[in-house]
């Protein structure tokens, strides 16, 4: 095999997971769906009756899921903080063989991080012509199931050409601590920072710690306020993401411990009728011993106030308007002057 053929091929997917949806001129180069018999990687292509294990022994139990093993955790204690991410992958992943893997069987993170890989066009076609030239990386959690940790797009390129298996190297687990897991999955993906959304920018951010203000580019100020942000509850990121929340709102939700989010998160799926204001928000931030009684008693749809608008006003700058109009126009006018001082 050609090292030098293959370390180029590796490089041009790489750069194929970050590029644009490839133009209509290119698009002859569409997708084959069969996986190509030669991988440029080493293969084990007889895979064993068993794969290798990582250490579990079957599916944790929710309990046994928030404490990884008791020497995991030993040796986190003495990580230096700002250890590689190629220390961590040499550390975590001594077999070096790849084993084909069934796509059904490789599964998120538990906790993901991602929720859309974006455009893979252009990654699709890279494989559909080289195969996957870097085998994705992944954890045993039993069963026969898998974590991916780096490598979810290719899964996604892969199941779009209708392979049934993909390289993988498998870690660790007594050493893959889920805190290893989430450097890896973050550290692999920062170059696509740009593209993310807000929740995810903001996980990303804060696992990166001190190095996220030079390696994402992004200032202090911003990387201090994701760090703040990256405390709030998973539902109220994706209400960031969505606009059901704005970023003040999100920023004094923030201020709430995590008991009392989780508490507000409780009362609204109960609650479906009532909704997250800026004011509402402030008013739960200042409210002390706060309850599910208090927090309903806060949020409680308010009978809405009149407002009395001069005849005159009307006749100059809002003739022909429906009611609903008017109030559009005037609830508007306060935010805006609220918000600029206008």
């Amino acid at each position: 095999m050609d090292i030098n053929k293959m370390a180029q091929f590796a490089r041009l997917q790489r750069e194929a997971e970050e590029e644009p949806p490839i133009p209509d001129a290119e698009k002859h180069l569409s997708p084959v769906h069969a996986q190509p018999e030669d991988i440029f990687i080493p293969i084990e292509d007889d895979e064993p009756s068993e794969l290798p294990d990582d250490g579990y022994s079957a599916v944790s139990s929710t309990e046994e899921e928030k404490q990884p093993p008791a020497e995991a955790t030993a040796f986190v204690e003495d990580t230096p903080e700002q250890e590689s991410l190629e220390s961590i992958i040499a550390k975590c992943f001594t077999d070096e063989k790849a084993y084909n893997i069934e796509l059904e069987r490789l599964l998120p993170l538990r906790s993901p991080i991602f929720t859309d890989g974006g455009d893979i066009s252009g990654l699709c076609s890279s494989i559909a012509r080289v195969g996957i030239t870097e085998p994705l990386l992944v954890r045993s959690v039993g069963n026969g199931e898998y974590e991916i940790l780096s490598g979810n797009r290719r899964r996604s390129a892969a199941e779009q050409l209708m392979w049934v298996k993909v390289p993988c190297r498998i870690g660790d687990g007594n050493l893959i601590t889920d805190e290893y897991a989430k450097r890896i999955v973050v550290e692999t993906n920062r170059q696509r920072f740009p593209a993310l959304t807000l929740s995810e920018q903001i996980q990303v951010s804060a696992t990166l710690g001190k190095r996220a203000e030079k390696e994402l580019n992004i200032s202090r100020e911003q990387a201090e306020m994701f760090s703040r942000l990256n405390t709030l509850e998973r539902d109220f990121l994706v209400m960031l993401d969505s606009g059901a929340i704005d970023m003040a709102a999100a920023k004094t939700l923030a201020e709430l411990n995590s008991d009392t989010q989780k508490l507000l998160l409780n009362v609204l799926k109960q609650h479906p009728e009532m909704k997250l204001t800026y004011g509402s928000i402030k008013e739960l931030s200042n409210a002390d011993g706060l309850n599910q009684g208090k927090i309903i008693e806060i949020l409680k749809p308010k009978p809405p106030v009149m407002v009395a608008v001069p005849a005159e006003l009307i006749t100059e700058f809002m003739d022909g308007q429906s009611p609903e109009e008017l109030t559009e126009i005037v609830t508007a006018a306060i935010r805006r002057y609220f918000a600029n001082g206008e």
